[in-house]
């Protein structure tokens, strides 16, 4: 009898355990989409509920990547601590677990942003950071079996999931670069410095650079549009 009363419950740990993470997954896109929308309009209440019309869950990975990209010193100086603390996890797991999919894929993700990043900008720092970070985690891990270095390491191991989500939203927070690039847009005498965050047929919605105001331009009044390179 304890047996058979034993499987539907052990049966619901899973599918409560799987609510909870699709729960948590959509909670934190919410708060990453409006954490966003706020620092590119330098945090104006206003001009935010503008741009709220031009985002939606379908523009999420576009512009998390955007995010990443936007700010190569942040994004750098989160590479040096998110790249070996994955890396080292997803091949040297904790406790003689074995290793998971899930980790090393944030493993190869966080290489391979580094790898962009250092390739293109000659972030030689980022990489040089995350070498030294690397080391002192294998020392840690090798001499410290035990006490507060031991348990400091293996948290920052276990929790690298937590550790990344947290650190995009920071970036959210804190960039203020949309994840468009920057464009400038000839309408007859005059030049406008923006960020096209959506465009429609007939009309186009440019967050502009300096004041952070929303403009809606119509085709008639755009004679050009110039693409320019990130400062």
């Amino acid at each position: 009898m304890s047996a058979d009363a034993s499987g539907p419950e052990s049966s619901r740990e899973p599918e409560g355990a799987g609510r909870a993470f699709v729960l948590t997954s959509v909670g934190a896109g919410v708060l990453f989409l409006l954490l966003r929308v706020l620092a590119v309009s330098g945090w104006d209440w206003h001009t935010a509920f503008a741009l709220t019309h031009t985002v939606n869950f379908d523009d999420a990975i576009s512009i998390a990547l955007g995010t990443l990209m936007a700010n190569e010193v942040a994004t750098g100086v989160l590479l040096i601590w998110l790249l070996p603390v994955s890396v080292i996890g997803a091949l040297w797991p904790f406790g003689g677990g074995r290793r998971t999919s899930s980790a090393l894929l944030l493993a190869a993700t966080m290489a391979a942003a580094t790898v962009a990043l250092v390739s293109t900008e000659h972030a030689w720092w980022v990489l040089s950071g995350a070498v030294v970070i690397a080391m002192l985690m294998v020392l840690a891990r090798l001499f410290w079996h035990h006490g507060p270095v031991h348990r400091v390491t293996e948290v920052a191991v276990r929790r690298i999931g937590l550790t990344a989500l947290l650190a995009a939203l920071v970036l959210a927070a804190l960039v203020r670069t949309p994840w468009v690039p920057l464009e400038r847009i000839e309408t007859g005498d005059d030049v406008v410095l923006g960020y096209v965050v959506d465009s429609e047929p007939g009309f186009h919605k440019v967050l502009t650079d300096d004041e952070r105001e929303l403009l809606i331009l119509s085709d008639a009044e755009v004679d050009r549009r110039e693409e320019l390179p990130p400062a």
